[in-house]
């Protein structure tokens, strides 16, 4: 008789278990369509899934494994990537000897003018075609964060403030819009055209040395520069203020809220507090899931501009500082201001990505409660 009570309170409490299981299961499943995860999953960017497949909030829990795939892919594109910079550095190098050459044999005479200003414009038509087609990986590496962002920052901020962080996760939603739209819009329409103009006041300048051109020019990367690392720098500053005024304040909240629960019911307010705990730690790991997914695809979207810019930005500098050697100022200025253009372009993207991961960073650090 005893045995019999004894497996049958055993089997009661697997049932209980199981039904407690598939219970929290479902509470996992309704939250994270709740806070916008399944629409994360089907957002994220084509690049994401040429690379990690279809992913979902499970893969998050195992980052390393995607990682491993995103290194697969770069470590796969690289060599062609490199060759095809590689091959374009070469024939620059090639152009540069002959200019010297032409130099040497000249003497300085009229015939040197001419086979600086040939060898500019050889300069020139060999780059123009890498320029271009990096400027359109560059653009289209911009409108994927865009779109992505636009599903991404609402799902996180959800998450964030119903884990506890009420006040930080709308003040951070709200910078990381303002900031990561407006440098959107301004890079894509503004930046980019002055990229185009730079180049063109560059080459004309080196051309035909004019120093008007080249004043010009000069003043349009500097206007480059000190945008992206104002923005950069502005919104950094701002998420460290935020994050230390309002994570207290998040913080006090939380635990008045606890208080006043347990307080106001004496009988079941601790029950009730605990099970609104739970609530919140799930949403917290919803939050944490969403940041992962977030990243990866961030990770996806840059990976090849970033290896694709990197490289011809090392290269053409390399390859001027070769032509200073061996050439006029004139060439070497030229191809220098080319791996200026592959700089603006890495930064241009850069910048973008910078201010969504460390949204997303900053969102999965905000508060819970415990």
């Amino acid at each position: 008789m005893k045995r019999m009570l004894l497996t049958l309170l055993m089997a009661l409490v697997c049932a209980l278990s199981l039904r407690c299981g598939a219970a929290a299961a479902d509470l996992q499943s309704e939250q994270s369509a709740a806070y916008g995860a399944d629409a994360v999953e089907q957002s994220l960017p084509e690049a994401a899934y040429e690379t990690f497949g279809a992913l979902t909030l499970k893969d998050a829990a195992s980052p390393e494994a995607q990682l491993e795939k995103l290194w697969t892919k770069l470590t796969g594109a690289s060599q062609d990537i490199l060759f095809s910079a590689a091959r374009n550095a070469a024939l620059l190098l090639i152009v540069v000897f002959l200019s010297s050459f032409c130099g040497t044999i000249s003497g300085g005479s009229a015939c040197s003018g001419v086979a600086r200003t040939a060898s500019a414009i050889a300069v020139s038509v060999l780059s123009a075609e890498h320029v271009t087609s990096c400027v359109a990986v560059g653009r289209e590496a911009l409108w994927a964060l865009s779109d992505f962002s636009r599903v991404l920052l609402p799902s996180l901020c959800t998450a964030a403030a119903a884990g506890g962080a009420i006040t930080s996760a709308g003040a951070k939603y709200a910078a990381t819009t303002l900031f990561f739209d407006l440098l959107i819009t301004v890079e894509t329409d503004l930046l980019l055209p002055a990229l185009y103009a730079y180049a063109a006041m560059m080459i004309a300048g080196n051309a035909l040395q004019n120093e008007l051109l080249l004043s010009i020019s000069s003043l349009l990367k500097a206007v480059i520069k000190w945008f992206l690392l104002a923005v950069a720098t502005i919104f950094t500053a701002y998420l460290a203020i935020t994050g230390i005024l309002t994570s207290t304040a998040d913080a006090a909240a939380a635990k008045a809220a606890k208080t006043a629960i347990s307080a106001a019911l004496p009988v079941v307010g601790s029950i009730l507090s605990d099970a609104a705990a739970t609530l919140v730690s799930g949403a917290a790991v919803i939050r944490n899931g969403i940041g992962v997914l977030g990243m990866l695809g961030v990770l996806a979207v840059c990976g090849i501009p970033f290896l694709t810019l990197g490289v011809h930005y090392l290269l053409y500098q390399l390859t001027g500082g070769i032509a200073a050697a061996f050439c006029e100022k004139q060439l070497a200025n030229l191809i220098q201001g080319f791996a200026d253009v592959y700089a603006f372009l890495l930064g241009m993207t850069g910048a973008a990505s910078f201010i969504l991961f460390l949204s997303i960073v900053s969102s999965m650090k905000a508060v819970s409660v415990g």
